[in-house]
């Protein structure tokens, strides 16, 4: 894990020097190593709560959504770099919101 931290913060110097966005930036290494578990005990036993989409089923169709709408599509030849088009999109509307 510190192997993470420690290469997303030369991607962040390379960033800054080069002017490039990269994917392993310290926020990213920070969210995709916190804990996310979740369990809806509580919601089913004070409000009867039931999901509609079991987690299987639900987890099936988010890495479909996933493939389909969210992974970048490398072009051959994308260099060192490696970000398609569409993901430079993507970060470019997201810098624009904030």
């Amino acid at each position: 894990l510190w192997l993470l931290f420690g290469l997303a913060y030369i991607c962040e110097a390379l960033q800054w020097i080069t002017g490039t966005t990269f994917k392993l930036n310290y926020f990213n290494v920070l969210v995709l190593t916190m804990h996310r578990w979740f369990d809806i005990q509580n919601a089913q036993r004070d409000l009867g709560f039931e999901p509609i989409i079991g987690f299987k089923e639900g987890w099936a169709d988010t890495i479909d959504w996933f493939k389909g709408n969210w992974l970048p599509k490398f072009h051959k030849g994308g260099g060192l770099k490696g970000l398609s088009s569409g993901t430079q999109d993507k970060i470019d509307i997201q810098k624009k919101s904030l």
